[in-house]
């Protein structure tokens, strides 16, 4: 049951304990079941370890006295001695970061043992700073001349909660548009946005986003850039390539994908040949058309915006994407009179042709407006019966 799912979601044990000897050069693991015997458990990676009986005076000398294991009770504290050049991981602020990182939607909760400064309680309280618990032990000094005193404590890392785990019709517009900000690093608002949670074949929760304007990234070469932010039950594997889970014609998105299809430990190079991603990435590429396909028919003006800045990946999915090819070409604009014409407000310059001129050989003088933009479809419903082909 419950200890099961637990298990599940931190992954299997030897996925992350022995990556603690990338940095260690010994590890020691001290363990005691709730009637069992407190035992150490130590190797230096060299291909043997040893078993052998603690007490509770070596957990405190090495652990520290905050160990539930020195106070007698159960549970386990792993002891790293770190190699000369890991002891950037010593610091508090590398630590929070890389638990941050990798761990911030985990469901176990993680904490450090930081010290804050704290405001004595007889300071009064108009002497006392906006935010009295300052953490990470920043503060040296008091508020009004006071001495803060410096107080160690349990600090939580990973209080968020995944966005893309929870209920949609709970998340709020802001949240949505504060998550895109966090994960794009993009000033404005998307564009759309789709919350997807698949059961069955796949299991899949992921959050997409359409930018307003080509993400900086996608100006290298051909648009390579780390869209996706790839988690597996929670645990963040790696800034994916956009990719690696639509076609490249849809590099442009930006979200969070995660899944209980793959592996805790997935290499990128194994990511590009798992089965359970080729699924992944046809569920996402739908969800993308979905998007653009709404936008286009239900806010039209956000569609121009949205055709004005992607356009030319669309017409290179007509080209690649043979799957997506006839739903892509109804999304594709071409520049037309049609529109602006039948209401009247035609740019200088720009003229209808005549009754009887043969529409191919019409060609406008000036520039279009985004609202002078037809969809092919629109444009052969149009076309007259003498016209044989589009130019």
């Amino acid at each position: 049951g419950a200890q099961m799912d637990g298990a599940d979601l931190i992954g299997q044990f030897g996925v992350g304990f022995y990556s603690a000897f990338l940095v260690a050069e010994r590890v020691t693991a001290y363990t005691r079941s709730e009637d069992g015997e407190l035992l150490a458990w130590e190797s230096d990676a060299g291909g043997s370890y040893t078993i052998r009986p603690a007490d509770a005076a070596e957990v405190r000398a090495r652990a520290g006295e905050q160990s539930r294991l020195a106070a007698g009770g159960h549970g386990t504290a792993l002891v790293l001695d770190l190699k000369k050049d890991a002891s950037a991981y010593l610091k508090e602020a590398k630590l929070a970061d890389l638990v941050k990182t990798h761990s911030s939607f985990v469901q176990p909760p993680i904490k450090i043992w930081a010290q804050r400064q704290r405001i004595p309680s007889d300071v009064p309280a108009a002497a006392r700073p906006a935010g009295e618990d300052m953490s990470q032990g920043k503060q040296a000094g008091g508020a009004g001349g006071h001495k803060a005193d410096g107080v160690w404590d349990w600090r939580p890392l990973n209080e968020l909660k995944p966005l893309w785990l929870r209920d949609p019709e709970a998340v709020k517009d802001d949240e949505y548009t504060s998550f895109y900000k966090a994960i794009s690093g993009d000033f404005e608002a998307p564009l759309a946005r789709r919350h997807v949670s698949l059961e069955g074949r796949v299991q899949l929760r992921a959050l997409l986003f359409l930018p307003r304007r080509p993400p900086l990234d996608m100006l290298d070469g051909r648009g390579k850039g780390k869209g996706i932010k790839l988690y597996v039950r929670r645990v963040f594997i790696c800034d994916a390539s956009a990719e690696e889970f639509v076609p490249e014609w849809a590099s442009f998105v930006r979200g969070v994908v995660d899944s209980d299809e793959l592996e805790l430990n997935i290499s990128r190079e194994h990511l590009q040949r798992t089965r359970a991603v080729a699924a992944i990435r046809k569920q996402l590429t739908r969800r993308v058309l979905e998007m653009a396909e709404e936008m286009a028919r239900d806010r039209p003006e956000d569609y121009d915006t949205f055709y004005a800045a992607f356009g030319k990946n669309l017409k290179l999915g007509v080209h690649e994407d043979e799957r997506s090819r006839d739903r892509l070409l109804a999304l594709l604009r071409f520049p037309s009179t049609h529109t602006e014409a039948e209401r009247g407000g035609v740019e200088s310059g720009l003229q209808r042709p005549a009754a009887g001129t043969d529409p191919t050989l019409f060609s406008p003088t000036g520039g279009l407006a985004a609202s002078n933009m037809t969809s092919l479809a629109d444009y052969v419903s149009r076309m007259p019966a003498h016209q044989q082909a589009i130019y």
